[in-house]
């Protein structure tokens, strides 16, 4: 089964060959992989994630870089090209596995995330613009759990409540800046 976040392609055959499962993904997605003796292959712009019968998630929002979170079972990646000839580089991390996943459960966990980040990550869920008025904002650190069905404004409530910054709501344009 698959769990396609917003605004996630993804492409399948009709029906799979005999010696392999393949998709391709641009978006986010959350799977969970029948064990079969064929390998299932989530190919990305990044590089290809390969495995037998597992429970993963998959990120490829992010242009310059594609994040998997393995929840169970074993994975491989095969980075797209040769290492050295693109410069890609892998770096795995034991990390607490909620935030990663916490969209397919229907929430917004974010843990000393960056207000770039988080902004990179409102935008694209609710489909607004915010803008910044100055370039050091967007290195604060939040972390929070919030209703990813609710409204944009109880977040940005939030953020403006810890950090005292003012934050205006034109339509879809959003600015923050500092008092």
């Amino acid at each position: 089964t698959v769990h396609l976040n917003y605004n996630t392609e993804i492409r399948y055959p009709v029906r799979f060959s005999k010696s392999k499962r393949m998709v391709y993904l641009k978006g986010e997605a959350y799977f969970k992989i029948a064990k079969d003796a064929r390998p299932f292959y989530v190919i990305t712009d990044q590089g290809t994630i390969k495995q037998y019968g597992t429970e993963f998630n998959v990120n490829t929002f992010s242009p310059e870089r594609t994040e998997v979170a393995l929840v169970k079972g074993s994975i491989s990646i095969i980075p797209q090209g040769s290492i050295e000839q693109k410069g890609n580089n892998i770096s795995i991390y034991n990390v607490d596995l909620t935030p990663y996943i916490a969209w397919n459960e229907g929430r917004l966990i974010f843990e000393n995330r960056t207000l770039e980040n988080i902004v990179e990550i409102l935008e694209h869920w609710y489909n607004v613009n915010i803008s910044f008025g100055t370039s050091e904002l967007k290195q604060l650190r939040f972390t929070g759990n919030m209703d990813r069905y609710a409204t944009i404004s109880p977040i940005l409530k939030a953020i403006a409540r810890t950090t005292n910054l003012q934050i205006k709501i034109e339509g879809r344009e959003i600015l923050i800046t500092d008092n």
